[in-house]
């Protein structure tokens, strides 16, 4: 009984799929592919949107209570999920989305959304596939994405993609403000030149967080560069 039971269960996922603030950010120089390489630290947020999964023969649907986002190659939902068809022998997928965390904010939600869905699949699909190897296939979709395969505190370098989990959160809590202004990551990242001074990065971010209490008064201490723009 128990064995059917379970195989019910798997017929359907729901994730919480989180959004992430940033604790400092340094823009460091852009890359030739495009990208800048940066000096961050992500945590992960109780501020979620809602995904369920349930199997589909073949194919993918997907369904949303916004309109904004559409059944296309431009929905990282949906290219999570072809990524994950891609190297992996897996059926069709049905997508419902419920919407919280707004774009063009800041919080990741589209980069979660897509770290969600292949996390999703694996358990749906009962796929034997390790963190680290979603996260070398996550950075496809977008540089955020490979974060959110484990979530919680990481500092974040290269162009994100390159990960450190970190012992302890910041302890409190944040006030998290969202003006129905959109910014797009790729204009923001468009206003910082070239010649960038590459010594920021020597900047330990991570220090000021190696005690299992921080105090805000210390993350007065680490900057980050989009304030300036």
């Amino acid at each position: 009984m128990q064995y059917q039971q379970s195989i019910v269960l798997m017929k359907k996922i729901v994730i919480n799929s989180n959004a992430k603030v940033n604790i400092g950010l340094r823009v460091l120089k852009k890359k030739n592919n495009g990208y800048h390489d940066i000096v961050t630290i992500f945590q992960e947020i109780d501020f979620f949107d809602i995904i369920t999964l349930t199997k589909n023969p073949q194919g993918c649907s997907f369904n949303s209570n916004v309109d904004w986002l559409k059944n296309d190659g431009d929905n990282l939902c949906i290219a999570a999920y072809k990524l994950m068809k891609k190297n992996y022998r897996i059926g069709g997928i049905n997508i419902d989305l419920n919407k919280k965390i707004p774009a063009g904010s800041g919080l990741g939600g589209g980069s979660s959304n897509a770290a969600s869905v292949m996390k999703g699949v694996r358990k749906l699909y009962s796929l034997d596939i390790p963190n680290n190897e979603l996260e070398h296939l996550a950075i496809n979709i977008g540089a955020d994405v490979p974060f959110f395969i484990n979530g919680s505190i990481q500092l974040g370098e290269g162009v994100g993609e390159k990960l450190t989990l970190l012992k302890y959160k910041v302890s409190g809590k944040y006030l998290i403000i969202m003006p129905d202004i959109v910014i797009d990551t790729s204009w923001a990242y468009s206003q910082f030149k070239n010649g960038l001074d590459t010594s920021v990065s020597s900047i330990n971010f991570s220090s000021l967080l190696n005690k299992k209490t921080t105090n805000f008064n210390k993350l007065k201490l680490i900057e980050n560069d989009f304030e300036s723009i």
